[in-house]
Order: C-alpha cells, then structure tokens, then sequence
C-alpha cells in the first residue's frame, strides 16, 4: 500500500499511492483502513446478496409465480436494498469524516476518486 502525504508533490506520487493524504498527520490512518476493510466487506456481502436475490427471484420466474412487472419489482427492491446497505457506511463514519482533511482514494490508474466528504 502507497501513501502519498501532504498538499504538495508530484504527480506521479499521487497516482502511484493508494491513499493521498492532503495534510501530514499519520493519525488519520487508522480510521482509513478501517474505512477501506468496511468498505470491502460491504461490497462483498452487497454482491452476494444481489446474486442470490437475483437468482431467487429468475427461479421463481422460471416457475411462473413472478409476471414479468413483479419480476421487475422485485429486481428494483433488492437495488433499493444494496444501496441502503451502502448507506451504512456514511452513518457509521460520517461523524468522523468532518475532522479529517482531504483525501484521494483510487488505484494505480487515473481512476481516482476525490472524496468530498473529507475523508
């Protein structure tokens, strides 16, 4: 993992780091890796879940209980539900987000993502 720190540097730096730091204080860290573990995880179960939520409702279609207007329905809730799941994640670090300066979180490519919630 590459961490690039403080307002100023390369570029190269920021778009070879993993988290970019827009201030010099290490003690912002912590809260950020336990941020990206959640996040992961949160992915991963809204993954599993919008499979088998997904596969369930095309077998009942299959059998012929979901028409097609409650199949739609019923793919549009388990959207609803991931992206309540999501919404987690800002409830439970949301409070914290205020106090921590600016940071970029992406990968290697020009993919970055600039946080606005100052994370």
């Amino acid at each position: 993992m590459g961490i690039a720190m403080g307002a100023l540097g390369t570029d190269v730096t920021l778009e070879a780091s993993d988290i970019a730091l827009m201030k010099d204080d290490l003690s912002k860290l912590p809260y950020l890796l336990k941020l990206a573990k959640l996040t992961v995880k949160t992915i991963n179960v809204n993954i599993a879940f919008a499979l088998l939520f997904n596969a369930l409702a095309l077998l009942l279609s299959g059998l012929g209980v979901l028409t097609p207007i409650l199949g739609a329905i019923t793919h549009n809730i388990g959207s609803v539900a991931v992206v309540i799941n999501s919404a987690r994640l800002i409830r439970s670090f949301g409070e914290k987000a205020d106090t921590i300066p600016m940071t970029k979180v992406g990968t290697h490519s020009n993919k970055n993502l600039w946080r606005d919630r100052n994370l």
